[in-house]
C-alpha cells in the first residue's frame, strides 16, 4: 500500500497541537519570568530603599560634620585660643600626673633594695617631664649593705643622678642612717 499526500476531506484537517503547545509554551515562560521579575524587584527594591535611606542619613550626618568643622575652625583661628594655651599646659601636667604608675615605681624601688636596708621615707617631687626626683631616707644593717643598694640603683635603667645628701654611722650599733636622692625615670632611662 501506498502513502496518499493528499488530503481528501471534505473540510481539511488543521494540526492544531504543536502551534496551541507552543502558545501555551511560551505563555507560561512569560508568566513565570513575570513572577520572577515581580519577586526580584520586591526583594531587590526593598534593599536598595533600605539602602537609599541609609545613604541619607550619612548624607545628613556628613553636613553636620563639614558645618561642625566649619565651625570648629573659626573658633581654632580665633585669638581667644591663645588665652588658653597656659591652661592647656596645666591640664597636660595633671594628666602626666594621673598617668604616673606608682605600683610600677614601688616595684622597681623593690627590685633596686637591698636586703639590709630600710626605707623611712619614700618622697617624690614631680617636675618637668618622665622623670621624677625621689628623696629616700633610710637605715642599712652595715655600711655594706647601703653600698649594694646605691650600686643596685646606679645599674637599673630606671633610676640616674644618684646623690647620696647625707650618711651617719648610730652609735653602738651597725646600722647607717642615709638620705639619697636619686631621679625615676618610669620605663627605664630612655
Amino acid at each position: 500500500m501506498k502513502r496518499l499526500n493528499i488530503n481528501a476531506a471534505e473540510t481539511p484537517f488543521v494540526n492544531r497541537v504543536v502551534p496551541v503547545t507552543a502558545v501555551v509554551g511560551l505563555g507560561a515562560l512569560a508568566l513565570i519570568l513575570t513572577v520572577v521579575n515581580l519577586t526580584s524587584f520586591v526583594l531587590l527594591g526593598s534593599d536598595f530603599r533600605s539602602q537609599r535611606s541609609e545613604l541619607r542619613g550619612k548624607e545628613q550626618r556628613l553636613q553636620f560634620l563639614k558645618k561642625d568643622i566649619t565651625e570648629k575652625e573659626k573658633v581654632l583661628e580665633s585669638s581667644s585660643v591663645a588665652s588658653f594655651a597656659g591652661e592647656a599646659q596645666f591640664v597636660s601636667g595633671v594628666l602626666e600626673l594621673k598617668r604616673f604608675s606608682w605600683t610600677q615605681f614601688f616595684e622597681d624601688l623593690e627590685r633596686v633594695k637591698a636586703f639590709g636596708v630600710q626605707l623611712e621615707t619614700v618622697t617624690p617631687s614631680f617636675g618637668q617631664g618622665r622623670s621624677v626626683l625621689v628623696s629616700l631616707r633610710g637605715k642599712a644593717n652595715q655600711r655594706g649593705e647601703l653600698l649594694k643598694f646605691e650600686q643596685n640603683l646606679m645599674g637599673d635603667p630606671s633610676f640616674c643622678g644618684l646623690r647620696l645628701q647625707n650618711e651617719s654611722k648610730e652609735q653602738g650599733s651597725p646600722f647607717v642612717n642615709f638620705n639619697i636622692t636619686v631621679e625615676y625615670v618610669p620605663g627605664g632611662n630612655p
